[in-house]
């Protein structure tokens, strides 16, 4: 993703508040999809910077500046445990023109998670033709579980599961550690770049071993 935001957005701004820039606060959902669409990733090398530290609360005419002190560019390579290799851009310090590209690429082709599926010598099969196939391959009561009274809402499925899991009668998907082995590769991201852009094991800073980056946050919050 690269493109410019210069409006001042509060706490998220500031690195003793979020612990990190936009690569930790959304990036941490991207972590999460790259981990479930291709595994676990075991090592990554980042460039972090931050290139303009300057907000606005009125962006629109570059009034009101406020300095900030988290990053707006991050420049990574990932490899995972399984073999694939990826990389991830964020960049938030880019005026004029911008992108927004989430696309896997396997032996066969390529899924663009904003537009759909494309194989090799055949035409785009989009996101909603995708899901309609996915639909009718499955058996009815594989479609109540998913969706329970024929509900296709993403938020109110998301909360029929949690219902279920407060009343024991289902166990939750995305349980705790998952979040936690998603907020470690952003943080491995940050801990590369404190190493000079070298590669770090995110098994590594999982396990507390590498913390270079997090240290000062952790000793102000007393972990």
């Amino acid at each position: 993703d690269v493109g410019e935001r210069n409006f001042y957005w509060n706490w998220r701004e500031h690195r003793s508040e979020a612990g990190g820039g936009w690569v930790l606060d959304g990036g941490v959902h991207y972590a999460d999809l790259m981990r479930y669409h291709v595994g676990e990733i075991k090592s990554v090398a980042c460039e972090v910077r931050a290139f303009d530290p300057i907000r606005f609360k009125k962006a629109a005419t570059r009034e009101e500046p406020i300095k900030v002190d988290v990053e707006d560019t991050v420049i990574s390579n990932l490899v995972y445990e399984n073999g694939a290799v990826g990389q991830w851009t964020s960049v938030s310090c880019a005026p004029g023109k911008g992108f927004s590209q989430h696309v896997i690429y396997g032996s066969e082709g390529s899924m663009d998670l904003g537009a759909g599926l494309t194989l090799r010598g055949k035409e785009l099969e989009t996101i909603d033709q995708l899901v309609e196939r996915w639909k009718n391959s499955i058996s009815k009561d594989e479609y109540e579980f998913f969706f329970p009274c024929g509900v296709t809402s993403c938020e109110a499925t998301e909360l029929w599961e949690f219902g279920q899991a407060v009343q024991g009668k289902m166990p939750i998907e995305i349980t705790g550690m998952e979040a936690y082995k998603d907020v470690a590769i952003c943080f491995a991201l940050y801990e590369s770049n404190v190493l000079g852009g070298k590669p770090v094991s995110v098994a590594d800073v999982e396990a507390d071993k590498l913390n270079a980056y997090q240290k000062d946050l952790n000793e102000m919050l007393g972990i």
